[in-house]
């Protein structure tokens, strides 16, 4: 594993390259935010038919992930200060961003910071919260996983994910190494995002992965004390869908973000 880099004080900002869908001149913007060893292009299902339901929608490669700089250091601040550059010139709040794993605990500690970059989130498994001893092994399999895999062993593994899921699944773990992988979990201990967006003003609907399937990122347990101390977050488990929800059942996520962007208008 890799020496440790020491994070700058300040949240230094990247500009990060961005996949769009849809009519740039639409005033209905979502910005959709990948997990860990991923990328923007993955979010092709989604995105397109997000897009066909009038929006604007935006996929940015993350510091360190597909076509991204590399940066030293891959703290939260750091990402939400990336995604925070991104925001229109004019100061227009997004629509909706819809973020997972990873990009679920960077979409979820941005909005807490700064409640007025989006009228509300959706979040598909997020990543917030890990046991410090736990994040070093969970580091080491990752990267150890990086290369590893074909087309047909994801489709086998995943069977309710698209051929083109799998594909820029290895597109996106081939583009990463295993540096970043590392850092964007290690420069993160502890982890305790829950705590962050506990105290959300923001609506924030949360989806977690099927436990019949395989162990969630984000437990029942955790939706539930959430959406019970803030009114504003809720939570559904998704049933038949594995961690990827984005990738297992797209159209429960088009239509979850088209019912919260109804319930927010």
């Amino acid at each position: 594993m890799s020496a440790p880099v020491v994070s700058a004080r300040s949240a230094v900002s990247v500009q990060l390259p961005v996949t769009s869908w849809g009519d740039p001149r639409s005033e209905r913007r979502i910005l959709l935010v990948h997990g860990l060893t991923s990328a923007g292009a993955v979010w092709w299902r989604v995105a397109s038919l997000l897009a066909a339901e009038g929006f604007f929608v935006e996929a940015p490669d993350l510091r360190g992930h597909g076509l991204a700089p590399r940066t030293l250091s891959y703290t939260l601040p750091e990402f939400s200060a990336d995604l925070l550059r991104l925001a229109a010139p004019d100061a227009r709040p997004y629509t909706l961003v819809i973020g997972h794993s990873l990009g679920g605990a960077i979409t979820g500690h941005t909005l807490a910071g700064h409640p007025e970059w989006a009228v509300a989130a959706l979040l598909l498994d997020p990543l917030f919260a890990a046991a410090d001893d736990a994040v070093p092994g969970i580091a080491h399999d990752m990267s150890s996983a990086l290369l590893s895999g074909t087309v047909a062993d994801h489709l086998a593994q995943n069977p309710r994910w698209h051929a083109e899921d799998a594909h820029q699944k290895l597109i996106a773990a081939r583009a990463i190494s295993p540096f970043v992988v590392e850092h964007s979990l290690l420069d993160n201990v502890p982890w305790n995002v829950g705590a962050v967006v506990a105290n959300t003003t923001r609506r924030m609907r949360i989806l977690g992965a099927d436990p019949a399937i395989e162990p969630p990122v984000f437990s029942e347990a955790e939706g539930l004390s959430l959406a019970t101390a803030n009114p504003a977050i809720t939570f559904a488990v998704v049933e038949g869908a594995a961690h990827s929800i984005q990738r297992d059942d797209p159209a429960r996520v088009v239509s979850e973000a088209l019912a919260l962007i109804a319930a927010t208008s």
